[in-house]
């Protein structure tokens, strides 16, 4: 039988057809899917898994709609120019949220990694005899903290002040205040330098050098 609800969760957005890789991906810590990233190689039309990031969606369209009607003096939705690469492109990144001084993103995760997620931030060098699972999610985290700085990177060069980052995540199998929970970090320009220049490192020398997977990366596990 037709499903119109799986027609309409599956329609496409503007990010889904973004044809230029963006924060999300040329941050990762990751060294051979930023090169990945920025081969332009288009991800499958029909993807298995894609419900849990049509959630992560509406999210982010309902805290957007409320943050305008209770903190209407907050940008949400901050289309950013985050640098341009010679040969490639602007690069560009949509951050979540920001005021006075504070950059916010909403990350969406699940139940069962959020205890990784909250021991690689308590913990951000590798603890010995931990699971892979905690150098999995430092991974992660790694790279979501490297996209934050080039958010703020952006922000500072429009004018704005930039003091803190904050990793908002929320669970979306969760049910309670529990399954949101939010890590901050000072902001650092030269952390956001240095991701950006890797950027542009990798870029210039894309097939002069075979980039390495890091060894904990699920994403090249599963490519």
């Amino acid at each position: 039988m037709r499903s119109v609800l799986r027609e309409m969760l599956k329609q496409q957005t503007a990010r889904d057809k973004q044809a230029l890789a963006g924060p999300s991906s040329l941050a990762s810590g990751c060294d051979a899917c930023v090169a990945y990233a920025l081969t332009n190689i288009p991800e499958p039309e029909e993807r298995p898994y894609w419900l849990g990031a049509v959630i992560g969606t509406a999210v982010h369209l309902l805290t957007e709609k409320r943050v305008a009607k209770h903190l209407p003096e907050a940008m949400t939705e901050v289309n950013l120019h985050v640098g341009d690469l010679e040969g490639y492109g602007e690069i560009r990144g949509t951050v979540d949220f920001y005021e006075n001084g504070i950059v916010r993103d909403w990350k969406g995760t699940d139940r069962k990694k959020k205890p990784g997620l909250l021991k690689a931030y308590d913990a951000p060098t590798p603890v010995e005899g931990e699971p892979n699972t905690a150098k999995e999610a430092r991974l992660k985290l790694r790279g979501y903290v490297g996209q934050m700085h080039l958010y703020a990177r952006a922000l500072v060069e429009l004018g704005h002040k930039v003091d803190q980052v904050v990793l908002e995540f929320f669970c979306r199998d969760g049910s309670g205040d529990d399954d949101i929970f939010t890590m901050e970090y000072q902001y650092d320009p030269e952390f956001a330098e240095a991701i950006w220049n890797r950027v542009v490192y990798i870029w210039n020398n894309l097939y002069d050098e075979k980039w390495a997977s890091d060894p904990y990366c699920v994403a090249c596990a599963l490519r």
